[in-house]
């Protein structure tokens, strides 16, 4: 269980910086279609910041099940 609780800490790490990085600007996300290049940065901002909200109630639920804290 300390496992999978690891490695949901090191994936929301990940994505708190992959959000940040968004947000601020730093980064784009593109997707290449037949008629060109189109910026999806706003969706995929969302996509993650969703993927977090899930990933923080899965750590919360295992560190009340496993009495692991940060």
């Amino acid at each position: 269980m300390s496992d999978g609780l690891k490695w949901a800490r090191r994936l929301r790490l990940e994505l708190a910086v992959e959000i940040q990085q968004l947000a601020s600007g730093a980064r784009k996300v593109t997707q290449v279609p037949a008629h060109g290049q189109v910026d999806v940065s706003a969706q995929t901002l969302a996509t993650l910041q969703d993927r977090f909200g899930q990933l923080e109630d899965m750590i919360a639920a295992l560190e009340l099940k496993t009495g692991f804290t940060d």
